[in-house]
């Protein structure tokens, strides 16, 4: 459910580009491609990559996303149109002036779980936070 509220918050429209960083096991993700979306996930675990490859193949969807291993402080957000975040208050901290700095107006943050520090979102549900550039 919580999956599909932070989906749902993202109003994802066709050809969408969308990130999660910390894409786990890519379940957001892969719920983002059914919708049409663009999906890049970056995860530093190399377990969860080949298990979210297979994931995403068996979805369907496989065409749809990218799992890259690496550091979620490495890879450009200039050209996404929604970032999905599933990272304790710390990590949030230290990525939201990259996230303020890099992501093109309109863009859509939606964190889970936990705010963004010292941002105001512009809709919350069920724990799930919503944010515009």
């Amino acid at each position: 459910e919580r999956i599909q509220t932070m989906i749902d918050l993202a109003d994802l429209k066709e050809g969408d580009r969308v990130i999660d960083l910390g894409s786990g096991d890519g379940s957001i993700l892969i719920a983002a491609a059914k919708r049409g979306a663009i999906a890049t996930g970056i995860e530093m675990n190399p377990f969860l990559i080949p298990y979210s490859r297979w994931r995403a193949r068996r979805a369907g969807v496989q065409n749809h996303i990218t799992f890259i291993k690496g550091e979620i402080k490495n890879y450009p957000l200039h050209d996404m149109d929604a970032v999905f975040l599933y990272l304790l208050p710390p990590m949030l901290g230290k990525i939201s002036a990259a996230l303020s700095s890099e992501l093109k107006p309109g863009a859509r943050v939606i964190s889970n779980a936990f705010p963004i520090p010292g941002w105001t979102p512009i809709k919350q549900k069920d724990g799930v936070f919503l944010y515009r550039i």
